[in-house]
């Protein structure tokens, strides 16, 4: 990873290597060396931004949580409650079917 990527890039590459990893082995079997080696950075260099496991998985899950924030945010836009919740319920379940990855995420 270069030196001048800005650092939210990395924050971002290592928080969506920390989701693939839990999926694919569970948050127990995860490692820090397998983040920081899946975001393409050191083991320092994932240190550097999150101190512990429990502060990558609490980070990815509130980076994934977000867009959910923002459904939510354009549902006070609607005249109505009926076409508020239409909406809601819709952009929810296409949210999390383009996303299957990220509901398994949600499920450890």
């Amino acid at each position: 990873m270069a030196k001048n990527e800005s650092k939210e890039k990395r924050v971002n590459d290592i928080l969506n290597a920390a989701v693939e990893i839990f999926v694919e082995k569970g948050y127990e079997n995860t490692t820090m060396n397998e983040i920081a080696s899946r975001a393409g950075i050191s083991k320092g260099g994932l240190y550097h931004h999150f101190l512990t496991k429990d502060m990558v998985f609490l980070h990815a899950n509130q980076k994934l949580i977000e867009p959910i924030y923002e459904i939510m945010r354009q549902v006070e836009t609607f005249n109505s409650m009926k076409e508020g919740l239409e909406f809601y319920i819709g952009s929810y379940l296409r949210y999390w079917m383009e996303r299957k990855n990220e509901l398994i995420f949600f499920s450890l």
